[in-house]
């Protein structure tokens, strides 16, 4: 060859190595075509993916315990426009403002009419929160 074989094209330029694809056993005869081999393959799918047996006795006492609402945690104690201020005055007023633009600054100089209008706001919606029933969608509005 008369091309270098340090540039991308010379490589480029070989013969790539063919794939063969080795035979599958199907049964006690092998299949060697792709037809053969997607009919084995065909057969071996529906042989290992069957549905269940839906006759198995259903056990009472796991079927209570599925129907059962679950709750995960203690209830949640209602908030307090004081545990409201405190935990705004921990806050460090140089954060950045999330996506509602809304800084620990701005929290700080609420006046107390709006702590407690916010506490008011989201005490009842938090309790549902703590309640998981199972299948069930919570919609908090």
């Amino acid at each position: 060859m008369d091309m270098e074989p340090t540039t991308l094209e010379g490589y480029k330029s070989l013969p790539q190595p063919q794939q063969c694809s080795p035979p599958i056993r199907s049964g006690s005869t092998w299949a060697r075509t792709d037809q053969e081999k997607s009919e084995a393959f065909a057969i071996h799918l529906s042989s290992v993916f069957k549905p269940n047996d839906a006759d198995t006795p259903e056990d009472p006492e796991i079927e209570a315990i599925l129907k059962q609402d679950l709750q995960m945690c203690l209830p949640l104690r209602h908030t307090t426009p004081k545990e409201l201020t405190k935990i705004i005055s921990k806050m460090n007023p140089n954060k950045s403002p999330g996506f509602d633009l809304i800084t620990p600054r701005l929290l700080k100089e609420l006046p107390r009419k709006c702590l407690v209008f916010l506490t008011i706001l989201l005490t009842p919606h938090l309790e549902p929160l703590t309640y998981r029933h199972f299948g069930r969608h919570l919609k908090l509005l």
